[in-house]
């Protein structure tokens, strides 16, 4: 249960990341 609570919790800060630098990366080229 913990195991899988922390696997699941770095796969959504790992796609949150994601997600933010793609955002902030689009923001500067535009």
């Amino acid at each position: 249960m913990g195991a899988t609570f922390g696997i699941a919790l770095t796969l959504v800060i790992i796609a949150g990341s994601e997600l933010f630098t793609g955002h902030t990366m689009f923001l500067t080229l535009g």
